[in-house]
């Protein structure tokens, strides 16, 4: 498995919440907090046909969770040059703390970025497997906080099918989700 870290730039910011945008080409539902309104994850059109998408994000969003999503998608495409695969299934979703004096942290998420490295050392390699980590620039407009941080997390699973790039995403999930799972654990006493 391979893994990236990357720091957004400006132009990569995200301002939360955003809103709706509904037209030919886009079809954003705007943000909703799960942690507050969690019977509304049905309606996250961009996790339909993805289980194992959908239970990653209620993970993430659970009361109990150290953290929350801000957005998320996934798709399949092409990769005409790859010298190896054509297909990639490409995930992504943005966490933040839901402490929100930790977003205001870049060292916060630079630690979490530290504690994820530790913890991909033990999984098995997988060539199939990238995964992203990248430092977003993010406004949390209803607390008046115009910089501060959220992280995107970003998977991409490589084959020659949809199955065998899912399949390879699937991969590069379950490390990521086995970590959020570790990191909501109550600490050892």
């Amino acid at each position: 498995m391979r893994i990236q870290y990357t720091q957004g730039t400006d132009e990569d910011g995200l301002g939360i919440p955003y809103p709706r945008e509904i037209d030919a080409e886009l079809n954003n539902l705007g943000y909703f907090d799960l942690k507050k309104e969690p019977q509304r994850i049905d309606e996250i059109y961009e996790l339909e046909g993805w289980p194992e998408f959908h239970e990653f994000i209620a993970l993430i969003n659970r009361k109990d969770s150290l953290f929350k999503s801000l957005r998320c998608d996934v798709w399949f495409a092409s990769l005409p040059r790859h010298p190896q695969f054509t297909r990639i299934a490409v995930g992504y979703v943005t966490i933040a703390f839901e402490t929100l004096a930790l977003n205001l942290s870049l060292e916060a998420y630079e630690a979490l970025r530290a504690r994820f490295k530790d913890f991909a050392a033990r999984c098995p390699p997988n060539d199939q497997t990238t995964l992203e980590f990248k430092h977003i620039p993010t406004s949390y407009n209803e607390h008046g906080i115009a910089r501060a941080w959220s992280q995107d997390i970003e998977i991409h699973g490589l084959g020659n099918t949809d199955a065998e790039s899912r399949q390879a995403w699937l991969a590069g999930l379950r490390v990521v989700q086995d970590f959020i799972v570790q990191e909501n654990a109550p600490p050892d006493l």
